[in-house]
């Protein structure tokens, strides 16, 4: 298996797009059994792009899967208290 390094920054608003696709690519198919493909779909659009970024939230830290895959590392965002 090979491990792919990666970095983590801040997303920007020129990240919606890659995050968008990261969004359809895994998360739909891990939320829509328990909220509902649409509602998963809405959560991909709105909260991960527009309110996570306009809300002040960055990268905290990124917890390596078990799995190996960079793609299903968990990232934590935070955003400092009263922002």
């Amino acid at each position: 298996m090979v491990r792919v390094e990666g970095l983590v920054r801040d997303a920007g608003r020129g990240d919606i797009a890659a995050i968008c696709q990261f969004g359809e690519a895994h998360i739909r198919s891990h939320y829509a059994p328990l909220i509902g493909a649409p509602a998963a779909d809405a959560q991909v659009r709105r909260w991960w792009n527009e309110v996570a970024i306009d809300a002040g939230f960055a990268v905290e830290r990124v917890e390596p899967s078990a799995s190996g895959s960079p793609a299903l590392d968990v990232v934590w965002r935070a955003r400092p208290l009263g922002a």
